[in-house]
């Protein structure tokens, strides 16, 4: 434990712990503790790697934060030779004295200068573009002996090391802490060894013993199936309007379906064709025999029956799984519990269970249920003379049948002697009734009543019951004769969703039941004759309807966002109610990312006033995403440290958004120019109001708008980067993002105000269009702009 003490009056120290308190030494001597075990342990590893001839190596790490970290903690360790060093010092500075000298001092470059003489380097986003691209050179060349890289140094990059080392193989997917996948593993690992110079690779996982894998996750990891492909395609706004001002055959619909998210679909077109041609001609010999076996009322009765039937099904199922998965009803479902149920054939049956297979899932438990066996005359008159198909069409036949009173099932008398038990597995949709009523069965007697009832299936019913299964059931023919009182399933209590939908269910419920009123009157046997017919003619034409809607353009996955999108566009007048791109569209179409917002902050001339620096500053929000307090540099790392202190209790720390210190927008705008910040006022109030129609129309997460993504946290270091101001000073004022981030956001800025440019023009107006140019110019220029070593080296 770390202490702190407080002297009392005999001369000792009484002491209490700091751990549960806030204590400022506390905290510092634990984070030196972590630094030096962790900068001993690296030091031992450099010297097994070295000692093995195992470098050049490659330590993969997965934030920016950890490859600053470990490269700052080997600042002392030397791996380089004097005449690496000469090489590397005079490479490095002939590189740099090509920038302008008031950029040839930042910290960055410094450190990283010291890191490369000694041997070590660092590569990821946040890196200055130059430096990273000097830290490459020097790696091919062999004179970077140990390379701390974030993944994306494994894509696209063709620089083999002898070592892949990894710092951790969990990784923080943007959702979850996970394991590599199999292709992200093979992707970096894939690095280890040298065509030409290496016989074999070296791959090292670097873990404490307390988050150490199971063998099997780490054999999923490095021989798993890859994952399969999926598709990325989106369908954008300006997609849709370069579409319809395009002259010419192709369409929407069309890019949709030659999309790879439609292929499997696609692939099932000649198929679904084929079918529908079979289908269409059982559909004309079905509906003759409708026609030869049913009157015109007949026709319409059954035929309303069976619309109303399966409309409630398709609610039912579904429903049904909601209303007994309620913990109060769940919770009753036991083995002896008496339920009706009506699987298959056997409709409306009174049995008991025997078994719960519970799933996480309740919708998938299985329960073993025993019911009365009916005799096989009784239930060939309840099965369909035509063809069904499916056991899902199979299962609406009999889920009908249950719904008409006539059709009774006949229960015979349980007999075990004669083998006039039967035994179903049922899921909850399949339990029409729970009772109050439960027979008394131990654990023993239903272990032995499965055990029975498995024999009796391999056997074929030749075998000698035990007493447990005769008493079962003589108590379930005694209950069978009773009347059961039902368990009251009003009264749960759901959530607002749920209970609308149940509204909606017993809506159809009664529908049904008017139904079933009007075909009361009819012959048993004459109505599963007639209802045969007529039930088979109806699926044919459900089939037929889904073959057809297979082949059309309403069944793409991303038809309903392109309806939806294209009624949004009509409402913002970006096109007619014909479907012609207007002016705003126009403008829109030539905007790669946010389309809408930019085409709505130049039809409202919130640039109009604004001089070039503000207007750089402004459009900045066209390229920050998210709020600084979610950038990498800011997450609390998972594997920072590699093992815990031996004797401190580490608590975990909770920071609440309101606690973050990224929340400071009027500190941050407190300086910029009213005009500015009034024209923020505006471009929020386009978000909004953008983002509001979006959700009436159902429309979310698009590439269009997304203004509840954008941030405006960059408009105070645009502002002064436009204003002139040194890297230097403007990276005091974006003290939350790393140079090499800062530097992406200004590149991204200017591709940005290009496209912002040419929307403009469409307007006729030249006066905006040459604001713009002048914006990037003013940002357009020093270190982050500098030409890439690849095109101007020695």
């Amino acid at each position: 434990e770390i202490w702190k003490g407080k002297t009392n009056g005999h001369g000792k120290e009484n002491w209490s712990t700091c751990r549960n308190i806030k204590c400022p030494e506390y905290s510092e001597l634990l984070s030196t503790y972590k630094a030096n075990r962790e900068k001993t342990f690296w030091r031992e590893f450099i010297n097994y790697l070295e000692s093995n001839d195992w470098m050049p190596t490659v330590v993969f790490a997965f934030s920016r934060k950890t490859c600053d970290m470990l490269a700052d903690l080997l600042s002392s360790v030397d791996l380089t030779t004097k005449t690496d060093k000469m090489h590397i010092s005079s490479f490095f500075r002939r590189q740099i004295d090509k920038l302008d000298e008031i950029d040839r001092n930042l910290p960055q470059i410094v450190k990283m200068e010291g890191h490369l003489k000694n041997g070590i380097g660092v590569h990821h986003s946040g890196i200055l573009p130059i430096l990273k691209e000097i830290v490459e050179v020097l790696f091919q060349q062999g004179k970077v002996k140990m390379l701390f890289a974030t993944e994306t140094f494994a894509m696209g990059v063709n620089m083999p090391a002898r070592t892949v080392v990894f710092n951790s193989i969990k990784k923080f997917d943007g959702n979850q802490l996970r394991l590599l996948l199999p292709s992200e593993y093979i992707q970096m690992a894939g690095r280890a060894g040298r065509r030409g110079k290496d016989s074999a690779g070296n791959v090292v996982i670097v873990t404490p013993p307390e988050c150490l894998q199971k063998l099997e996750d780490l054999e999923n990891m490095m021989l798993g199936t890859p994952c399969h492909l999926q598709s990325q395609f989106k369908l954008t706004y300006r997609m849709i309007l370069n579409t319809l001002s395009s002259p010419g055959k192709i369409t929407v619909q069309t890019i949709m379906a030659r999309s790879y998210c439609e292929n499997h679909s696609q692939l099932k077109h000649s198929q679904y064709k084929m079918d529908l041609l079979t289908v269409k001609q059982a559909l004309d010999k079905a509906e003759q025999t409708v026609k030869e076996k049913l009157n015109d009322e007949e026709a319409k009765l059954l035929s309303n029956f069976f619309d109303k039937a399966f409309a409630y099904i398709k609610v039912y199922r579904k429903m049904r799984e909601t209303i007994l998965g309620h913990h109060r009803i769940l919770k009753e479902i036991n083995p002896g519990r008496l339920v009706r149920v009506s699987k298959g054939p056997h409709i409306n049956q009174i049995g008991v269970v025997i078994d719960v297979i519970s799933q996480v899932d309740v919708s998938q438990s299985v329960y073993r249920i025993m019911i009365p066996k009916v005799e096989d005359k009784f239930l060939d008159i309840y099965r369909p003379k035509h063809s069904i198909g499916d056991e899902e069409w199979r299962e609406h036949w009999y889920r009908m049948l249950s719904w008409v009173p006539q059709l009774a099932v006949h229960t015979a008398k349980v007999n075990l002697f004669e083998d006039e038990t039967k035994m179903i597995s049922a899921k909850l949709y399949d339990i029409v009734e729970v009772f109050k009523t439960t027979l008394s069965l131990s654990a023993t007697q239903i272990a032995n009543i499965l055990r029975d009832v498995d024999r009796s299936y391999l056997m074929k019913g030749r075998v000698k019951y035990s007493e447990d299964s005769f008493q079962l059931a003589s108590k379930l023919s005694t209950a069978c004769s009773k009347t059961l009182s039902v368990i009251d399933e009003n009264g749960l209590r759901f959530n607002m969703d749920v209970t609308l939908k149940m509204e909606e269910m017993y809506q159809y419920k009664e529908d049904l039941d008017i139904a079933r009123t009007c075909i009361f009157s009819m012959d048993k046997n004459e109505f599963l004759e007639k209802f045969d017919a007529l039930f088979h003619w109806k699926q044919m034409q459900i089939q037929c309807e889904q073959l057809t809607y297979n082949l059309s353009d309403e069944s793409m996955t991303l038809y309903p966002d392109y309806i939806n999108k294209l009624a949004f566009l009509r409402e913002r007048n970006f096109i007619s109610q014909s479907d012609t791109v207007l002016m705003k569209g126009l403008m829109a179409a030539r905007v790669g990312k946010y389309e809408l917002v930019v085409s709505e902050l130049l039809m409202e001339n919130v640039l109009l006033e604004l001089g070039p620096e503000e207007v750089a500053a402004l459009l900045s929000v066209l390229v920050c995403q998210s709020k600084v307090g979610t950038s990498d540099t800011n997450k609390l790392e998972v594997n920072d440290f590699h093992q815990p202190a031996p004797t401190v209790a580490e608590e975990k720390v909770v920071v609440k958004p309101e606690d973050k210190v990224f929340n400071r927008d009027e500190d941050m705008h407190k300086n910029l120019p009213d005009s500015l910040n009034n024209a923020i006022v505006r471009v929020k109030a386009i978000l909004k109001d953008l983002h509001d129609m979006e959700m009436m129309h159902n429309i979310s997460d698009t590439d269009g708008s997304e203004g509840h993504k954008l941030s405006f946290d960059l408009v105070p270091i645009m502002y002064s980067w436009a204003k002139q101001q040194p890297f230097k000073e403007v990276m005091k004022v974006a003290q939350d993002y790393q140079e090499g981030l800062l530097v992406r956001y200004i590149q991204q800025l200017l591709e940005a105000l290009k496209e912002v440019e040419t929307a403009a023009k469409v307007m006729g107006d030249p006066a905006v269009p040459e604001k713009i140019n002048q914006a990037g110019e003013k940002i357009k220029r020093g270190i982050v702009f500098a030409p890439s070593l690849y095109t101007t080296i020695d």
